[in-house]
């Protein structure tokens, strides 16, 4: 099993630290191919997280979600084929990495929840906790938007299976409010999706309660 071939998860990561798509697409590969398997996945996620997977694809989705919102007038001469090729690998790359999280989520979910409080997110104020709320929020695509919100959701469903308490107490305190935005009646900036939101925020709030 790839879990006790620390070699070739080096060598992998290597090639998605240089924002390889193919190799975005092993790792959601290897997650997919696992889910029916009788395996310790935890180990699997264990030794992803030491090669700092969930660093690799919050930059990933921070890039990406960069360049979607760069307008095309910046992106260079590029030809109408290489465009369609260039936004959808964009697309492409996105959902893989949310994909990945959410497998991680279902098989270690406790590994990415302590990635997300840990001591080097909490001095960089929470980075990708705020991305993700952000996103699920103020995503222009509704199937992004949706995947975003699905994360957050799978975060905390995990997290009450594990009956976490300190970090169920710790996400409503801070970030519950950045969330209600989408009930002060104000669409929320760029946001088309409004409707998606505020549903998806009932479901986070029942889970809470």
């Amino acid at each position: 099993y790839i879990q006790t071939n620390r070699d070739v998860v080096r060598r992998l990561f290597v090639h998605l630290r240089s924002n390889k798509l193919n190799a975005l697409k092993f790792i959601h590969e290897i997650c997919s191919v696992i889910k029916p398997l009788i395996m310790d996945k935890v180990v699997l996620f264990e030794l992803f997280s030491q090669f700092s997977l969930f660093e690799i694809l919050y930059r990933i989705l921070r890039e990406l979600t960069s360049l979607q919102s760069q307008p095309k007038s910046q992106r260079g001469p590029i030809k109408p084929r290489d465009n369609i090729d260039y936004e959808a690998n964009i697309k492409t790359s996105i959902r893989l990495s949310l994909e990945i999280i959410q497998t991680s989520l279902q098989f270690a979910p406790g590994i990415f929840r302590e990635h997300c409080i840990s001591q080097q997110e909490r001095l960089l104020k929470y980075p990708f906790l705020n991305f993700l709320c952000e996103m699920a929020l103020n995503s222009v695509d509704s199937n992004e938007q949706t995947l975003y919100w699905e994360v957050l959701k799978s975060l905390l469903e995990s997290n009450e299976l594990d009956n976490s308490q300190e970090f169920m107490e710790f996400f409503y305190g801070s970030f519950l409010g950045k969330l209600l935005v989408v009930f002060d009646g104000k669409p929320a900036q760029k946001n088309e999706n409004h409707n998606i939101s505020r549903s998806m925020l009932l479901d986070l709030s029942l889970i809470h309660i």
